[in-house]
C-alpha cells in the first residue's frame, strides 16, 4: 500500500473528538467568566481614570471580555484535528438545516423562556440589595441594570451615552463587533465546540450539566442573574440537546440579547431623535 494511499484512508476516518467532564469543561466556562469580570470591573473604570469616554471605555471592556470565545473555539478546534475551512466544520459545529417542526419548537421555547424571564425578573433587585458584590455599578449601561428606573428604555441609554453619541460610527463598529462576538462567538464554543464533547460523558442529561455550567458563566459579571438566568440557560440548553442545530440557539440567542443591542445602535444611529 503505497504512502498516498494510506494518508488518504486516515483523512477518509472519522475525526474521535475527545471527551470533555464536568471539571475541565467548568474550569473553560469560569475562567472566561472571571476574565470578563475582570475587564468590566477593573478595566473599564481603569480606563474611564485613565481619560477614556465612559461608554467608549464600556465598549472597550466588553470587548476584551468576550474576545477569548473566537480564539479559544478555533484552538480547541485544531487540537481535535478538525480543518480550517467552514464546509468541513460546519457539521462538526451543528451549523445545519432544520425543519419547521424544529424552528416551531425554538419559538414555542423562546416565549416560555420569555415568560419565565420576566416572572423571574423582580429578583435580580431582589440580588442586588443582598450585597454590594452584587450591585452593577457604574460601568454598566443602565439597560444592564436592574436598579434603573425608568418608564424609557432610550432615555436613560441617551443620558448615560451623552451627546457624543449620535454619528459616532467608531462606536456603531464597536457594537456590531460586540454583538457577533456575544451570540456567534458563544454559540460557536459553547455549542459547536464544548457541547458534543461533554455529551460523550454525559449523554441525554448534557443539556441539564451544560445548562447549568452555562447559567454559572454569567454569575462572575452578573451576579443579579442567579434566579432570573435559570430559564433561558437550560431552555435553551433543552434546545440544543432536542435538535442538535447550532442555527436555532442562535436565533433564540439573538431575540433575548437583540433589543439591548438594537437600543444602542439606533442612539448612536440618531434613530431615536
Amino acid at each position: 500500500m503505497s504512502t498516498v494511499q494510506t494518508r488518504q484512508d486516515a483523512d477518509a476516518e472519522p475525526r474521535r473528538i475527545k471527551p470533555l467532564r464536568l471539571m475541565p469543561a467548568l474550569g473553560i466556562f469560569l475562567a472566561i467568566a472571571i476574565w470578563n469580570r475582570v475587564c468590566i470591573h477593573n478595566i473599564i473604570p481603569f480606563l474611564e481614570d485613565s481619560g477614556m469616554h465612559q461608554f467608549s471605555a464600556y465598549l472597550a471592556g466588553f470587548w476584551l471580555g468576550l474576545a477569548p470565545l473566537l480564539p479559544v473555539a478555533l484552538v480547541m478546534l485544531r487540537q481535535e484535528g478538525t480543518p480550517m475551512e467552514w464546509t468541513s466544520t460546519a457539521s462538526r459545529l451543528g451549523f445545519q438545516g432544520f425543519g419547521w417542526r424544529q424552528f416551531a419548537l425554538m419559538l414555542g421555547l423562546t416565549v416560555v423562556a420569555f415568560i419565565a424571564t420576566l416572572l423571574t425578573g423582580p429578583t435580580q433587585t431582589w440580588i442586588t440589595d443582598l450585597s454590594s458584590w452584587f450591585q452593577p455599578g457604574e460601568v454598566f449601561h443602565p439597560l444592564q441594570d436592574p436598579t434603573t428606573s425608568s418608564d424609557s428604555l432610550v432615555d436613560p441609554s441617551v443620558a448615560w451615552m451623552g451627546p457624543d453619541a449620535a454619528g459616532n460610527w467608531i462606536w456603531a463598529v464597536a457594537i456590531v463587533a460586540i454583538f457577533f462576538l456575544n451570540i456567534f462567538g458563544e454559540e460557536l464554543l459553547w455549542r459547536g465546540v464544548i457541547w458534543p464533547r461533554q455529551e460523550l460523558v454525559h449523554g441525554e442529561r448534557t443539556w441539564l450539566v451544560h445548562g447549568f455550567v452555562w447559567y454559572l458563566f454569567h454569575l462572575p459579571f452578573y451576579p443579579w442573574f442567579a434566579i432570573s438566568g435559570l430559564p433561558q440557560a437550560f431552555i435553551l440548553s433543552y434546545l440544543f440537546q432536542k435538535t442538535k442545530n447550532t442555527w436555532l440557539v442562535l436565533i433564540m440567542h439573538t431575540i433575548f440579547n437583540s433589543v439591548f443591542y438594537v437600543i444602542l445602535l439606533g442612539i448612536v444611529l440618531g434613530a431615536f431623535e
